[in-house]
């Protein structure tokens, strides 16, 4: 599945920070956590990854997601569409409701393949 990459940019369009992620990013969202959510992947087993909004270090990574195409998080469940239908994935307990360490300065993001 190779790797790309999220990158975010603040309002003046300069980039603020990069991560390499495995797969390809196929959905992206802003939690009201300030994390940026990912879904990456492919044809394969993918990966759901929760991105600090101010630095975009990965603070959390699921793995083994079937072909995720599409996510949403409601009710601390990530719910997952994909080639094998709908999963619904818990965050870890702990995990929901600790906001990022700092205040992110992005304003927009972006996914790219390496």
């Amino acid at each position: 599945n190779g790797v790309g990459a999220v990158r975010a940019y603040d309002a003046t369009g300069a980039l603020v920070w990069t991560t390499t992620v495995p797969g390809v990013a196929q959905d992206l969202f802003v939690g009201d956590d300030e994390r940026v959510y990912v879904a990456t992947g492919g044809s394969g087993d993918g990966y759901i990854l929760a991105l600090d909004g101010a630095s975009g270090h990965i603070s959390l990574a699921i793995d083994h997601v079937p072909s995720p195409w599409e996510i949403v998080l409601r009710n601390h469940v990530i719910f997952v569409t994909g080639d094998e239908g709908i999963v619904a994935i818990p965050l870890p307990n702990g995990f929901w409701g600790t906001a990022c360490p700092t205040t992110p300065t992005f304003r927009m993001i972006s996914t790219t393949t390496a």
